[in-house]
């Protein structure tokens, strides 16, 4: 047997090469493009190319119709093209051949097809000096990486044809293969679409078994009769764009695909782009399509490496090159073009999902009713047929969204001259528009947070009335409402404070401590375990100096509702005047972190909520404690402890809370509370 020494390190090669595993159809590919450009080379008009599919059957024969479930183990691709005459023969023993440079060949396809198969068998007939010769020979992973190379003279009657057998399908490629016949012939054609497309393209058949499937029939039938090609230009640069409309095929998620010299190379879900591609379209017969489009033109062919797996183009984090065209460039100018052809069914999903938004806004979300009114443009972002619960996720962050632009925009007017609109009419008709927008939206968030008030309000006094069982609410209930358990004010998001219900300048707060032991507040240094229930500090702790560490302490201590017995240690009066004295003799840090006491001249306010039970009207006149006017509480001021301290019924927080708040609900025409 003569021996073919290939001219290059084949197994370092063919190690270095990146194919991911979803690429596993490449080696196929590759071997029917080569197929297609051996056909163009002889020039003859009855090309035909005829890939066979095989497969493992020790199982024994199944019905012809479930043949596809045995594996695939190899592929044989025949056609009547040049072959392996002496130039062709010499460049495929040559690495990175530049052969077929000006058909877009890399020269590396070979090395493909050992990456994915075990070996590769190669026999041909070819022709020269109008004589014919026969070329048979093995292609393995090893140093002589052409073996068993038999060159003998053919017989006259021998016509031209070469096939490609490639053998022993690796599983980490077989196990993401189409097992289908059908399937593998669609990602042929998908593949292989400008070749398809030209009038001068062979006949492609595939075999798997008894099943037959010609391609060039199949392309017209399922492609070519549901196309369209569209020309763009980017920077200079020409492009083309063919839209296809894809009935009956298996492929469920609309793609855009780029190629480069012939090729299918990069593909991504149009979904990613365009939000209301996330279903099949129905054409005016309600039948379902997929849409795909694949991008061509000169400057990908000039820019797709060497594997066909990507493009060498400049990325938009590098500097900018006037003539560079950018890959993000260019996606972003085939989805314009994109969003133009499918405008008939763009606005067909748009009008749907607006009346679906309008219609969950209207009777469950009020407040996005400016986005609606002022940004409609934005449910583009927004895909058709979501749960209420994602609907209304997605339109608050659209909303947050605008609001933030908004707010930004508002530092520009809101600091403008009145130089502004005299000399710029365009500026007052921009400054109208924003206030028009500024109002709308404004209006929406207080119309939310109002609601948000009076449901606190509701769902608090139902925590004042017996459950089923004839029981009351437990404290800790009430003061998750009003400010959740364990917590402070700096891991609390604002919206979640309810402080408003006690006093609406609580909100204010610097720092806030719920339920947390006075050993572990923040900034301040004080040997006990005792948990107020709230405990507010309001200026920083930072020392100022001629200042105090901070303006005053609030104490808030939560009963049960309706609690009937209270012992001496239970007394809240007691539990309060104990926490402000523990916190007077403890210590605090000054802009140095050193510890410095704590000023006996900070006041202190407590409140105390509770209904007012025999026992706590027993408490508060042992304490010296004024009646409130409406009878409702009871009031004191604690020289000793520079502390002002209210006793405050559930029904008069609740009642003094709606009062304070009645006139918001009222211009929201909500039902009064009383």
């Amino acid at each position: 047997m003569n021996q073919a020494k290939m001219k290059v390190n084949l197994v370092g090669r063919v190690k270095n090469m990146t194919l991911p595993n979803s690429k596993a159809l490449m080696p196929l590919f590759e071997a029917i493009v080569n197929s297609i450009h051996s056909i163009e080379e002889t020039g003859i008009a009855d090309g035909w190319i005829r890939i066979t599919i095989e497969r493992n059957e020790t199982q024994g024969n199944l019905l012809d119709n479930s043949r596809n479930i045995y594996p695939i183990t190899s592929f044989k691709i025949a056609d009547n093209g040049a072959g392996f005459n002496d130039d062709n023969f010499e460049s495929f023993l040559t690495s990175d051949s530049a052969r077929k440079v000006e058909k877009g060949a890399k020269g590396i396809g070979r090395f493909l097809w050992l990456k994915v198969f075990d070996s590769v068998y190669i026999k041909s007939i070819y022709k020269s000096d109008n004589k014919s010769f026969k070329r048979e020979f093995k292609f393995l992973l090893q140093h002589e990486a052409v073996t068993d190379l038999l060159e003998n003279v053919a017989a006259k009657k021998d016509i031209c044809r070469t096939e490609v057998n490639l053998i022993g399908f690796k599983d980490t490629y077989r196990k993401n293969c189409p097992q289908k016949a059908e399937t593998i012939s669609k990602k042929i054609i998908e593949h292989c679409l400008v070749f398809f497309l030209s009038q001068s393209c062979p006949r492609i058949y595939v075999h798997d078994g008894i099943e037959t499937f010609e391609l060039n029939n199949l392309f017209t039938q399922t492609v070519e009769i549901n196309s369209k090609e569209e020309i763009f230009t980017l920077k200079s640069k020409e492009f083309k764009i063919k839209n296809l409309k894809l009935y009956g095929s298996e492929e469920s998620e609309h793609r855009i695909y780029f190629c480069g010299q012939d090729r299918e190379v990069i593909n991504e879900k149009l979904s990613n782009h365009i939000s209301d591609l996330n279903k099949r379209l129905k054409d005016n017969e309600e039948n379902t399509f997929t849409y795909l489009a694949y991008v061509t033109g000169e400057y990908l062919d000039e820019r797709v490496n060497p594997e066909r797996t990507n493009f060498n183009m400049t990325s938009s984090s590098e500097i900018d090159f006037p003539d560079e065209i950018t890959l993000d460039e260019l996606k972003k100018e085939t989805i314009s073009q994109i969003k133009n052809y499918l405008a008939p069914w763009l606005e067909d999903i748009k009008g749907t999902k607006f009346l679906e938004v309008q219609r969950f806004v209207t009777t469950k979300a009020p407040q996005y009713r400016s986005l609606l009114r002022h940004h409609p443009e934005l449910l583009d972002n927004i895909e058709l047929g979501l749960s209420e619960d994602k609907l209304d996720l997605a339109l608050y962050k659209l909303n947050a969204k605008v609001t933030l632009e908004i707010k930004e925009l508002s530092q520009d007017f809101l600091s403008a001259t009145l130089d502004n609109f005299n000399s710029y009419p365009e500026y007052a008709q921009r400054y109208n528009r924003f206030i028009e927008q500024f109002n709308d939206f404004g209006k929406a968030n207080l119309a939310q947070y109002i609601v948000h008030r009076k449901t606190l309000l509701e769902l608090l006094d139902s925590h004042l009335k017996r459950d089923e069982d004839g029981n009351y609410k437990l404290e800790k209930h009430v003061h998750e409402l009003i400010f959740p358990l364990k917590t402070t004010s700096d891991n609390v998001d604002f919206d979640r404070q309810n402080l408003w219900v006690i006093d609406e300048k609580l909100a204010y707060h610097k720092y806030l401590a719920s339920d947390i032991k006075l050993s572990s507040l923040e900034g301040i240094s004080i040997s006990s375990d005792d948990r107020p229930d709230l405990v507010v500090f309001n200026h920083p702790f930072a020392f100022v100096e001629g200042e105090a560490p901070y303006a005053s302490v609030v104490i808030v201590e939560f009963k049960r509702p309706m609690r009937k017995g209270y012992s001496e240690d239970e007394n809240p009066i007691n539990q309060v005047f104990g926490y402000i004295s523990k916190i007077q003799e403890g210590n605090t840090t000054d802009k140095d972190g050193r510890l410095i006491p704590i000023s006996k001249n900070i006041p202190f306010y407590a409140y105390i909520i509770c209904d007012i039970t025999p026992k706590i009207k027993e408490f508060a006149k042992f304490y010296g404690f004024t009646v409130t006017p409406d009878q409702m509480g009871y009031f004191n001021f604690n020289t000793n402890l520079n502390t002002y301290t209210e006793i405050i019924s559930f029904d008069k927080l609740i009642s003094d809370a709606k009062k304070r708040n009645n006139v918001l609900f009222e211009k929201l025409h909500l039902p009064v509370a009383r």
